[in-house]
């Protein structure tokens, strides 16, 4: 996965849009409270629906900005597909009064859609978010080595595809 760029609106310190272009490696750096985190915690919200701890209930009090009457993040994704080729995706998550909607490609989706295209939410925030992983190990050490076995047996079976 590539995440080449991404649109904030409403959404914690920006309440209106701002536009934040990706590359390879990318170097964020900032003050206190001027937004470095927020760039993470709007991509897992607009992806899942969730905060940085993987939590989707009651979360979006905490990541909306108060003064905006609607929350939107738009991300640009590059995603590599089985037979080699790399496709652009672009995932929106909007959410205006009480109601969440989600777009793929700027069709109405539903999570189950993004949840196929990007894998499940837990090995998405292992590998972005730093300390994610170690957290839930300390947390739940059961859930943690599901996880890693589960991945190990997707890298065989793929692996075992390519031989």
């Amino acid at each position: 996965m590539n995440v080449l760029s991404t649109e904030i609106s409403g959404f914690k310190l920006h309440r209106s849009m701002r536009s934040f272009t990706f590359g390879k490696v990318n170097r964020i750096g900032g003050g206190n409270r001027k937004g470095k985190t927020t760039i993470s915690e709007a991509i897992a919200w607009c992806f899942y629906g969730c905060d940085l701890t993987g939590k989707t209930k009651e979360v979006f009090d905490r990541l909306k900005n108060t003064q905006a009457k609607e929350t939107k993040v738009r991300i640009d994704v590059e995603l590599p597909q089985r037979d080699g080729s790399i496709v652009l995706f672009e995932f929106c998550r909007i959410r205006k009064g009480k109601v969440t909607s989600l777009f793929l490609d700027g069709q109405a989706s539903k999570q189950a859609e993004f949840d196929s295209l990007l894998g499940p939410m837990e090995p998405f925030l292992s590998i972005f978010i730093p300390g994610y992983f170690g957290t839930i190990a300390v947390s739940e050490p059961a859930k943690a080595r599901n996880m890693l076995v589960s991945s190990f047996r997707s890298l065989i079976k793929r692996t075992s595809l390519r031989s």
